[in-house]
């Protein structure tokens, strides 16, 4: 495989390793390194840019390696523990369990003496990972072009992904900007094995008739949206928050100023003046510092790439 050079930023790129290996040389993705748990056991060889959020653990118990990409935390487990947290709930099948996991992440659990490979998704899948073969090896990763200037896909453009990307502003299919790369659904564990591609929600929705009053509903989300920042902030000794001015945004800074000493700072991407105005407002009476982002001319000219995404 060849790479050519990329800029990547919290990236994870990887792909199985077949028997030929052994006589051929690695990929090499600039910017990028090896990341290895157990250097004598793995199906799968993972790569990552310096500044991933990337936690890893190897598990004598299954012989299995477990890798969680991003910043999931648990009220009840340390974040240390969250790697072997994984690989025991996958054994287990008690999958159900990820919906206690708050933040966005993508978790890898590769076991080799089960020939078998598993991705868990954060339950909104916000946290982008693709999947593909090519010449029978899965291949997978967060950006589709790295992927396909690695030589890992055919190529050839999915026209339902980007016609819906046109018409909607954003891609609705399950496909990606190439045809034989799909993005992972969310919520989900998804099990790799002997060839076969298994789906399993970890989080059901049920319907249910009831009308909560006003002073109900708010309560409830306060519950929710406090507890969560709290679980969020508690292991983090810094923080850069996103003020666009709106309710939303202010409510969560004054929830993280009250709820925790984390150090914050904001940001705001002003679209309008208006913004800017109410965003510098929001910060000063919190005495928070803040950066302005202005944007002058197209919104698309703030993106380096436009299908990033895709």
């Amino acid at each position: 495989f060849k790479i050519k050079e990329v800029i990547l930023m919290n990236q994870l790129f990887g792909y199985q390793i077949l028997p030929e290996d052994a006589s051929s040389h690695d990929i090499v993705i600039n910017g990028t390194s090896p990341f290895l748990v157990n250097s004598k056991l793995g199906q799968v060889k993972i790569f990552v840019q310096p500044h991933s959020h990337l936690k890893s653990c190897f598990s004598q118990k299954y012989e299995a390696c477990s890798y969680i990409w991003g910043i999931p935390v648990h009220p009840d487990v340390a974040t240390s523990d969250l790697p072997d947290w994984c690989i025991n709930t996958i054994a287990e099948k008690r999958y159900g369990r990820f919906r206690e996991l708050i933040g966005t992440f993508v978790v890898i659990i590769d076991e080799p003496k089960q020939h078998r490979i598993t991705f868990v998704t954060d339950i909104l899948g916000i946290r982008p990972m693709f999947l593909g073969r090519k010449n029978g090896r899965i291949v997978f990763g967060s950006d589709v072009w790295t992927i396909q200037r690695s030589g890992m896909t055919n190529g050839k453009i999915d026209y339902d992904a980007v016609s819906a990307w046109v018409a909607y502003g954003f891609n609705c299919t399950d496909g990606t900007l190439f045809s034989d790369l799909s993005r992972l659904p969310p919520g989900s564990v998804i099990i790799l094995k002997n060839d076969q591609r298994t789906e399993t929600p970890y989080a059901e929705f049920e319907s249910k008739s009831q009308t909560p009053n006003p002073e109900q509903v708010s309560e409830e989300i306060h519950h929710i949206v406090s507890s969560t920042t709290k679980a969020l902030l508690a292991d983090n000794p810094g923080v850069s928050i996103a003020l666009s001015g709106g309710y939303d945004s202010r409510y969560l800074l004054a929830l993280s100023s009250s709820l925790t000493e984390t150090s914050a700072e904001c940001a705001t991407v002003c679209f309008k003046e208006e913004e800017k105005i109410v965003a510098n407002k929001v910060a000063e009476s919190l005495e928070f510092p803040l950066n302005n982002y202005s944007i002058k001319g197209s919104i698309w000219d703030f993106y380096d790439q436009a299908y990033h995404f895709m």
